[in-house]
């Protein structure tokens, strides 16, 4: 009897049964077989397959068992899978934790806006994970006037990272803009914070414009910081931006969000 790819469900041995050939087949060579062949890459075709344990982020156990796996499916674009290293789990590389692409439009208002906002799941970042948002869009300076724009940083309560007031040089084109903020944990209720922003003047089309020799025209500002929320709590991370002056010639224009796990 040739050795099968069959997974059959387990079956007591009674006392003094005279066990056939062919359960025995069935419950200790086939069914060894077929575990075998999931664990070695996945290659049965029976309903055993090579799995990592999985569920929500909330009912991850602890960290504790060294070499494990944990596929978070409830968070990030398709889930996050972590490792257990015997004493923490870790995100594997770098997780893309959110996407976002609905237009947000800072114009003719000076209320502070969030142009992003996203609540930290409980734990997410154990001890020293952290967060990198990158937001893209474009900004128009062109009313005139000593304007300012104010962009600031948020985690919890905490405001890590806030830009000057600065009156930037005017241009009736819009400015591309990459804002990446990141910060990591140095322990759970501890994290260190950086930012930058860059814009250059689009020239009406979509092509790169180079930042060299742009007569003012290119904005950069950098920042650094510090918190201490405690990441062991759900916590929002948001991103805002605020005008000092309303104008249909002020306006900045959020497009795109990427957030990520590292």
């Amino acid at each position: 009897m040739a050795v099968n790819d069959t997974w059959t469900a387990l079956a007591d041995f009674a006392t003094n049964e005279v066990v056939t050939a062919s359960k025995l087949n069935q419950q200790l060579r086939d069914n060894s077989n077929v575990l075998a062949l999931a664990t070695d890459g996945d290659q049965s075709g029976s309903t055993i397959k090579h799995r990592h344990k999985s569920g929500t982020f909330s009912n991850r156990p602890a960290a504790g068992e060294a070499g494990r796996f944990y596929y978070a499916m409830d968070i990030g674009s398709g889930g996050i899978l972590f490792a257990d290293d015997g004493s923490n789990w870790w995100p594997v590389g770098i997780q893309t934790l959110h996407t976002n692409l609905a237009e947000i439009d800072v114009v003719s208002d000076v209320s502070e806006t969030d142009v992003y906002s996203r609540s930290i799941e409980a734990g997410l970042l154990g001890i020293t994970s952290g967060l990198r948002l990158t937001l893209s869009g474009d900004l128009l300076i062109n009313a005139g006037g000593s304007e300012t724009l104010q962009l600031k940083m948020k985690l919890g309560a905490t405001t890590a990272v806030s830009t000057t007031n600065v009156d930037w040089s005017e241009t009736s084109n819009r400015r591309a803009f990459i804002w990446e903020i990141l910060f990591i944990n140095s322990a759970a209720d501890a994290q260190k914070w950086r930012a930058t922003l860059h814009a250059v003047e689009e020239s009406g089309n979509p092509s790169m414009r180079s930042a060299l020799g742009s007569s003012g025209l290119t904005l950069a500002q950098a920042g650094i910081g510090a918190s201490a929320e405690d990441t062991s709590g759900a916590l929002t991370f948001a991103a805002t931006v605020k005008w000092n002056t309303s104008s249909a010639n002020l306006s900045f224009r959020k497009q795109m969000a990427v957030l990520e796990l590292l």
